[in-house]
């Protein structure tokens, strides 16, 4: 509904529901807070720390009654260890090691968005494996991961 190229289009709304959603969390995180730590809140979820690991029936029984006094519906996932700079940038360890990740940091790039993925993986090395970033950069010897991708509009004649 922000996307001024959607026929959906329509910011108030868009804002409305945005407005809603977090109240509704902030309900959700109050019910919660005397049982556990809450790490960080978004617009679409909350990130919580259990006081003790036997909490989690209690904090399934809390969500399951704001679901049903919402109509809303509640995704749990389980992590043994976050990484955090901001809401938008972190690293999630779940229990086999594997990890999620957001942010421009972070994140896993792909062919089309290959963007100096070195800088990436040594942030991710440095944080799950405490590989020093210099030792993850100077053994690399691909050069793809080196890339640097830049857009040139018509008021440049070259880029470095």
């Amino acid at each position: 509904m922000k996307d001024k190229y959607n026929g959906l289009y329509d910011p108030l709304q868009a804002n409305n529901v945005c407005i809603g959603g977090m109240t509704l969390l902030l309900d959700l995180i109050e019910k919660l807070e005397p049982h556990c730590t809450l790490i960080q809140s978004n617009t679409d979820g909350l990130l919580v720390k259990l006081n003790h690991p036997d909490d989690y029936e209690l904090i399934n029984d809390i969500c399951y009654e704001w679901e049903q006094r919402t109509k809303m519906e509640l995704e749990f996932e389980k992590f043994v260890k976050v990484i955090q700079k901001d809401v938008n940038n972190y690293i999630l360890v779940e229990t086999d090691g594997s990890y999620k990740s957001k942010g421009s940091y972070v994140k896993k790039l792909n062919p089309l968005d290959n963007d100096l993925p070195i800088v990436n993986e040594a942030v991710v090395n440095y944080f799950m494996k405490g590989i020093d970033p210099e030792d993850t950069i100077f053994n690399c010897d691909q050069l793809i991961k080196f890339q640097k991708i830049v857009k040139i509009s018509s008021k440049y004649e070259y880029a470095r």
